[in-house]
């Protein structure tokens, strides 16, 4: 498996990759093909937290993402992100490829200087990676969620130190 930078010519792999990983599942959403499509649309979004993972023959596997967003609060100029989606094929769940998606993506976050990301997710899989509810730092969701499906994780020390209030994510998220 290679972990890289998503390039333009991998959009229609990935598209297709989202509308496996997400649609006709027990907990998906089947938009989230056009939510990283409308993503990459925006101007604050960077090409380099986007990351793909390719199995040995170079197909499409895997692919995260992360991008900007503000908590409107005291420290409204926080450098935080927001991790949607990861997604990986059905055929290759359960083999490492969240895994290393999640600490690649990590990486990278700390390579751009963002102090959190926050998530939408499955709480029994995310714990996993350090993720805890938001609300112990004081960071509220938009919109109705269950508390334990939003979660946040300092990626700097001190990362989630100050921030409290509520996520504003980039419009793209408004739209689909």
């Amino acid at each position: 498996m290679k972990i890289e930078t998503v390039k333009v010519e991998d959009h229609s792999a990935v598209e297709q990759l989202l509308r496996r990983a997400f649609t006709d599942t027990p907990h998906g959403y089947d938009g989230e093909a056009e939510l990283v499509t409308a993503l990459r649309q925006d101007p604050k979004y960077n090409p380099k937290a986007e990351l793909v993972a390719k199995d040995d023959n170079g197909q499409m596997i895997g692919q995260v993402l992360i991008t900007p967003i503000i908590v409107d609060g005291p420290q409204s100029n926080s450098h935080g992100a927001a991790l949607a989606p990861l997604a990986v094929d059905p055929q290759w769940q359960h083999k490492g490829v969240g895994k290393a998606l999640m600490q690649a993506i990590e990486q990278v976050a700390k390579d751009l200087g963002i102090q959190f990301i926050i998530v939408m997710g499955w709480a029994d899989y995310y714990s996993k990676f350090g993720y805890l509810p938001a609300s112990q730092f004081n960071i509220r969701a938009p919109f109705d969620v269950p508390d334990e499906n939003f979660m946040a994780k300092a990626i700097t020390p001190q990362g989630l130190d100050n921030i409290n209030g509520t996520v504003r994510y980039l419009d793209a998220f408004n739209g689909v």
